[in-house]
């Protein structure tokens, strides 16, 4: 008798992952790794970063698992401004208040995760009425 295994990525269980501790009726959209805290490589912990199809979330990530979200940190509205600026290995981003480094291995996930941020809220706003021009 033969058993097979099967390498799963983590890029494949992100979703399931990521709706285990997202709220009751939001939708997983994109997710990346990062790493956040005080002190560079002295107190940081990794962070998830998931957008959903209402909200933007931060979570602390597993000991030993640095894609998979545990509890959550901080909540952001899909249509909050980002602060991004890219250093020589790292992208530093803003959310929610705390400043976070993405490594380059995971650059085209936060890429990926930001355009479907961008794309919901375009299309939230789009949807909603615009308030009336005071003349």
């Amino acid at each position: 008798m033969t058993t097979e295994t099967t390498i799963v990525s983590y890029r494949d269980r992100q979703p399931a992952q990521a709706n285990e501790v997202l709220p009751p009726g939001e939708r997983f959209v994109a997710a990346f790794p990062a790493r956040g805290g005080f002190l560079v490589g002295l107190t940081m912990r990794y962070r998830v970063v998931v957008v959903s199809d209402r909200n933007v979330h931060l979570y602390t990530a597993a000991w030993f698992s640095i894609c998979k979200p545990k509890r959550l940190v901080a909540t952001m509205p899909i249509g909050a401004p980002l602060e991004s600026r890219r250093e020589l290995n790292y992208h530093i981003l803003r959310i929610a208040g705390e400043r976070l480094w993405v490594p380059w291995a995971h650059w085209k996930e936060m890429r990926e995760a930001i355009d479907a941020w961008r794309q919901i809220a375009s299309d939230l706003f789009e949807r909603t009425p615009t308030p009336p021009q005071l003349v």
